[in-house]
């Protein structure tokens, strides 16, 4: 499910970079990375997994 659930943090990382930038994108890269982490970090499990 990892796979099919990173689509929504890839989507906004592509349209930041093509219609504002680089810098956009890569700033948003790592916020949704910090993210991703933080959940992973404090609940033990990744976004989008159910149980």
């Amino acid at each position: 499910m990892k796979a099919s659930f990173s689509i929504f943090y890839l989507t906004p990382v592509v349209f930041a970079t093509w219609f504002v930038g680089k810098r956009a994108g890569i700033t948003l890269a790592v916020l949704s990375a910090a993210v991703w982490l933080y959940l992973e970090m404090t609940t033990g499990r990744s976004p989008g997994q159910t149980r």
